[in-house]
């Protein structure tokens, strides 16, 4: 019988992972934080559209180190992670709220959500969702997704395949495109995507360690589904 990743991850491997990655994440800096950069190149637009605050939900959001970034921005913040240890650390260390900081797996987040986001953030998570939630996690980032907003994915970047998760016997990291997922949809265009080694040194073109930036924007059902004129 298939191990239940999501469960592992809720009840245990998302803090063991918090616990491993904790001192590495204090010491990130935001100037080469490839998510945080790419996601600020693309606000401006974005901000020039609208009046109130650029919002984010940022999937995968550890104890929210790089939210705290954005919120220094001006932007307002939402993250989920599935370690309860990463979000206390989080609104401890960081102030955050219990509405900025959900320690929640992303398809039960978005079954409930009715708040409409300018930009949704996957930080390297969806490698380890499993694959039976994918399906709801896209359409519900979708249709969270408010009119020119972004999605902003880091993930690995291969045709699809799966290795074994090092850290816990029974569980799998899932490789794929995560961005042709969502470009699926003609109303969902790929304007951004820069391949990269996982380590984010120049890529060598390994299959099972490429990853990619990638930005994708919900665009107007004009673009998506252009009318062409025929006769006859």
């Amino acid at each position: 019988m298939a191990m239940d990743q999501k469960s592992v991850f809720l009840n245990s491997e998302g803090n063991a992972w918090f616990e491993r990655n904790k001192d590495a994440l204090g010491d990130r800096d935001k100037t080469a934080d490839i998510i945080f950069q790419t996601v600020l190149r693309h606000q401006s637009v974005i901000r020039s559209q609208k009046r109130s605050p650029i919002s984010v939900l940022e999937v995968g959001c550890a104890n929210g180190f790089r939210l705290s970034w954005f919120r220094d921005e001006g932007f307002e913040v939402c993250g989920l992670d599935p370690s309860q240890t990463a979000i206390e650390y989080g609104r401890e260390h960081y102030g955050f709220t219990a509405n900025e900081l959900l320690s929640i797996d992303a398809r039960g987040f978005f079954a409930n959500n009715d708040k409409a986001f300018d930009i949704i953030v996957f930080a390297h998570s969806f490698y380890l969702i499993p694959r039976a939630d994918l399906p709801a996690i896209v359409a519900g980032a979708i249709n969270s997704l408010s009119q020119n907003g972004i999605v902003a994915i880091y993930d690995f970047h291969a045709a699809p395949h799966k290795t074994a998760y090092s850290h816990y016997d029974g569980l799998w990291s899932y490789k794929m495109d995560y961005a042709s997922i969502f470009t699926a949809f003609p109303q969902m265009k790929l304007i951004e995507q820069t391949v990269i080694e996982h380590e984010l040194t120049p890529t060598q073109g390994d299959p099972t360690e490429d990853c990619a930036m990638s930005v994708i924007k919900l665009v107007d059902e004009r673009f998506a589904y252009p009318q062409i004129n025929t006769q006859g």
